[in-house]
């Protein structure tokens, strides 16, 4: 599974020091679509992901507590999910009859182990998983083969 590269010749259309990656997704998604025989997709893969991001910036400056609030959340019967589960892809394209999982990291971010596992899912069953740090990566992973 590859990785995001890092190295680069420049950092533009990656997420600046301080944004998130919700804020990449948002500037990629209109890029990506423009891409002839491309159906680009916003996997909403969270339970109620606003509210949950809103209170992960909150709790940020108390990490012990917000892995202690996730933790339990997910044991929460009945809980509101949607989207393809925990560790997939940000975006989901069609990229003329190809599947392709998109995943958007900031400058430093790492895959979790969910997403390892999804995106080795994925390549088992003949699809690519592209994890990504910029428009311009996002735009190449659904333009080539």
């Amino acid at each position: 599974m590859p990785t995001p590269s890092t190295d680069s010749t420049s950092d533009e259309g990656a997420v600046p020091r301080g944004r998130d990656e919700e804020h990449l997704v948002r500037l990629a998604l209109p890029a990506m679509s423009h891409v002839p025989g491309v159906l680009v997709l916003r996997n909403e893969a969270n339970a109620l992901t606003s509210f949950l991001v809103g209170i992960r910036r909150v709790l940020r400056a108390y990490p012990d507590l917000l892995r202690a609030c996730e933790v339990e959340y997910r044991k929460i019967p009945g809980a509101i999910r949607y989207g393809l589960g925990i560790g997939s892809a940000d975006v989901v394209a069609c990229a003329r009859g190809a599947f392709v999982g998109v995943e958007f990291k900031s400058l430093t971010g790492r895959l979790s182990p969910e997403q390892e596992t999804w995106g080795a899912a994925v390549e088992r069953a003949g699809g690519r998983y592209v994890p990504v740090r910029s428009v311009e990566e996002a735009v190449r992973a659904v333009s080539s083969p």
